[in-house]
């Protein structure tokens, strides 16, 4: 029975959403508000009944698709003595819920001859075990979560970055806004998907949506703010149009708001269809005023 009592913390992905997909840059940060890690505290709770039939089922999964860097045998022990993951991260929120617990299951039961020290093979290796829960997985939710730094990833490029020091002089501040209501990955990913089999779709993912994505997160991480808002303005109205299903109705006004007045953008969180947004601005406390109806949390000097 393992003993480790670490903890898993959610994470935000700033950039990168549905780009990921398609080798865009990706930028997540770990957000340590919410996390989850492994018990055997009996609590007759519905999240502990929930989450052992999940993770048996992972186990399943496991065994089934013969990923030979996990000792499932250990696992299966485990989950006998009554093994589940306490987490506080909301499910279906672009947290990284998931990822969190595929970072908990990698870290205590990757084989010790088999664990690997090179950042893209951990994440290649993540992403194989989340496809369970969305079919297709970057890997970079469980690659935050797992070794709880700030990651710059793209299609060669797997790594930490240090972007407190980057962001001290800069004037971007980054928030969340909570829709109230939970989404789906699984239902967004595969409109997504669906979606890209329009060849005019996928012509303007590629040649439109990802190059914004790659130039939105090196102008962040230089604190280049007028280039960054620039290139926000043009990718929060991509969203609008081309993934309006993926944005709750009732926000539409609000973001809309934020490209008209140009103080503050707001964006996908994750894959969206609810959970939260993602805002920037340069000037935190008016747009914590315009937003003051709004259940806003500020995200101090993400990655710190």
């Amino acid at each position: 029975m393992h003993s480790k009592n670490r903890t898993y913390s959610a994470k935000l992905l700033l950039f990168g959403e549905y780009g990921l997909l398609y080798n865009s840059m990706g930028l997540a940060v770990p957000y340590p508000r919410f996390s989850g890690q492994f018990s055997y505290e009996a609590k007759s709770s519905q999240q502990q009944k929930s989450s052992q039939e999940s993770l048996w089922k992972l186990f399943q999964y496991l065994q089934n698709n013969s990923q030979a860097f996990i000792n499932t045998k250990l696992f299966e022990q485990d989950l006998k003595n009554g093994l589940w993951f306490q987490s506080s991260i909301p499910q279906k929120y672009g947290l990284g819920s998931s990822g969190a617990l595929v970072a908990a299951i990698y870290d205590q039961y990757v084989r010790s001859d088999l664990k690997q020290t090179d950042y893209k093979l951990i994440k290649s290796q993540l992403a194989d075990i989340e496809s369970f829960f969305h079919g297709k997985s970057s890997g970079i939710d469980p690659l935050v979560s797992y070794s709880q730094k700030p990651f710059l990833v793209n299609k060669e490029i797997v790594e930490p970055v240090d972007i407190h020091s980057q962001q001290q002089e800069s004037p971007i501040s980054v928030f969340l806004i909570d829709t109230g209501m939970p989404g789906s990955t699984q239902v967004q990913m595969d409109y997504f998907m669906h979606r890209c089999q329009d060849k005019d779709f996928l012509t303007k993912i590629r040649e439109r949506f990802i190059p914004g994505v790659n130039s939105s997160i090196r102008a962040y991480l230089k604190g280049m703010a007028f280039d960054l808002f620039l290139m926000l303005d043009d990718m929060v109205r991509f969203q609008l149009e081309y993934f309006e299903p993926m944005i709750p109705s009732t926000f539409v006004k609000l973001i809309k708001l934020g490209l008209d007045s140009g103080e503050h953008f707001i964006k996908l969180c994750g894959s969206g269809g609810g959970g939260y947004l993602l805002g920037f601005t340069h000037d935190i406390n008016r747009t914590r005023e315009v937003l003051r109806r709004e259940n806003i949390e500020i995200i101090p000097l993400v990655g710190k």
